[in-house]
């Protein structure tokens, strides 16, 4: 090998994970000549890529998948890309074509498709280090753009907020022949029906599969199937697939939709559950309008609401079911608690979460977030995204990336948390806000976030209005390491007695199972576990 070619391969790969090419995708270059010989292709997909094909056809495509890399590995990204939508052309399921050539769109710039490209690919492969790299550098990126963007009114989605109640009434509530208890008439009793779990999320940056683990393990007993997009082994045992064209998609039974990022407009026609019910995250209300709408087949079918807040609830009308966020709380509240041993008027860090952050303007943002990191000490952020672009670089600012337990171990390293407001959509499920009180790390919640009905403000945490209350808050902690202690105490033991394994377990089974207690009632009934808590 000369040493230019060895130089090369010790070059960063053009994927952007951050490796060295040869320990990454060199895997598929050759040399100049084997890559243009006529009789020589070493390129060939892990998987089934290209099992249609014949070898005539597979050699073909090996020779472009060679081709693009090298043009790829040069910078030359046109004619990279022009290789690799060859091979979609003659297999639209290659999945390293998908993966680069959303590479190449990110280095373009262009997020939108390059997030379209990746996450195709990894519909058909498990996860991985670099692919995951590169879809959190795409949504950082959009966020980063967000932020740049300011928080500009969304006219579109605040009428589309207007019309979500109007959408529940009309279209949500079925036919009138159905509006009747599930458990009346010749219907089989709940606990005969069986269980699907359906949620379109990938395991990717954002975890965003948690909550359907977490139903999955509190139904177990059920012996629920899981159905996703993209099937997670730890999710369930019984863990499928949705592939509709396949014909695999849930059939009959009780059928649980996590989540409205699940594309059902194709399949929901031929599925034929006794019930349906959606656990409402947040997320556009536009998106809610057109999801809602097919899950529901406009109006043919009833479906049931879940939501983790009355605030949230609220948007859609009078009458639903909430469910506190059910995080693990067992696992948590079994360690110990957030350090609190930083004494009157000491540094301290408070903690945000990145993804959750809604900006004002670039500027009104790193004003506040310098001012609330000298108001602690330490300004400690937690999935950073474009925030480690607009102030990482600030002495008192620390990023912590994302991961398995790195949510655990930055709750360890603060001692409050700041949460901030804005549109509910962009709120976050609450998973992280019930995790840090069961940390005992005391929340500096607005008023108007869809989770501040879970703080009683001076008892379990502190609330706020505007920004420089926030910052009051901020050093009245720093300076009253008591009161901090009091407040992280009191959290801990509402989230507790909120989210306990055992009555977590029991709101699902009443809810799915048809238990004693109606929709209405568990309704309810959260909101009087959520007093008498207090």
């Amino acid at each position: 090998m000369s040493s230019a070619q060895s130089m090369a391969r010790n070059a960063p790969c053009p994927c952007g994970s951050g490796k060295r090419y040869k320990d990454c995708h060199g895997v598929i270059a050759v040399s100049e000549a084997a890559a243009f010989s006529p009789d020589r292709s070493l390129y060939r997909p892990a998987g089934p890529d290209w099992a249609h094909l014949d070898e005539t056809e597979q050699h073909a495509c090996s020779l472009l998948m060679q081709r693009a890399l090298k043009r790829q590995r040069a910078g030359k990204l046109s004619e990279a890309a022009a290789y690799y939508e060859q091979v979609l052309s003659k297999a639209p399921d290659t999945h390293d074509a998908l993966h680069m050539l959303g590479a190449i769109e990110l280095r373009r710039g262009k997020l939108g498709e390059a997030k379209e490209l990746i996450l195709a690919a990894l519909r058909l492969r498990d996860p991985y280090p670099d692919i995951e790299h590169n879809l959190r550098m795409v949504e950082d990126l959009q966020r980063a753009e967000q932020v740049g963007a300011g928080r500009a009114s969304t006219p579109a989605e605040t009428l589309c907020e207007k019309a979500l109640p109007i959408l529940v009434d009309l279209a949500l509530r079925g036919p009138r022949s159905e509006r009747r208890s599930p458990s009346s008439g010749n219907s089989p009793p709940q606990s005969a029906l069986p269980v699907h779990l359906i949620g379109g999320v990938l395991p990717s940056s954002d975890d965003g599969a948690w909550l359907l683990r977490r139903l999955a393990a509190l139904l177990a007993p059920e012996r629920p199937t899981v159905w996703t997009a993209a099937p997670d082994g730890g999710l369930a045992s019984s863990n499928q697939r949705l592939s509709p064209v396949a014909g695999e998609i849930p059939r009959y039974g009780c059928q649980i939709f996590v989540g409205i990022d699940v594309e059902c407009a194709q399949w929901i026609d031929r599925t034929d559950a006794q019930r349906i019910i959606v656990f409402c995250e947040p997320a556009p209300p536009s998106q809610y309008l057109h999801q809602l709408r097919a899950i529901s087949r406009d109006g043919a079918r009833s479906i049931e609401l879940v939501f983790p807040s009355h605030a949230m609830a609220a948007r859609f009308g009078p009458g639903y079911v909430v469910i506190p966020p059910p995080i693990a709380a067992d696992a948590v509240l079994m360690g110990p608690m957030s350090r609190s041993s930083c004494a009157a008027g000491e540094p301290f860090a408070v903690g945000l979460i990145g993804r959750h952050w809604q900006g004002m303007s670039p500027s009104a943002d790193t004003t506040f977030l310098g001012r609330a990191g000298a108001a602690a000490g330490t300004l400690e952020i937690y999935d950073a995204g474009p925030l480690r672009y607009l102030i990482g670089a600030e002495p008192a600012v620390r990023c912590s990336t994302r991961g398995a337990t790195a949510l655990r171990r930055f709750l360890r390293s603060v001692e409050c948390l700041l949460h901030v407001g804005g549109e509910w959509w962009r709120e976050g499920d609450g998973r992280e806000l019930f995790m840090a009180m069961a940390a005992g790390v005391p929340l500096v919640c607005p008023r108007a976030s869809i989770f501040a009905e879970y703080i009683t403000h001076g008892t379990d945490g502190l609330l706020y209005d505007e920004r420089e209350e926030a910052l009051l808050h901020i050093e009245q902690l720093r300076r009253t390491p008591s009161r901090r202690i009091a407040l992280g105490q009191a959290a801990r033991a509402m989230v507790a007695r909120l989210v306990a394994n055992e009555r977590t377990a029991l709101d699902v089974r009443r809810l799915i199972l048809g238990e004693p207690g109606t929709s209405e009632t568990l309704g309810s009934g959260a909101r009087r576990g959520l007093v008498a808590a207090r």
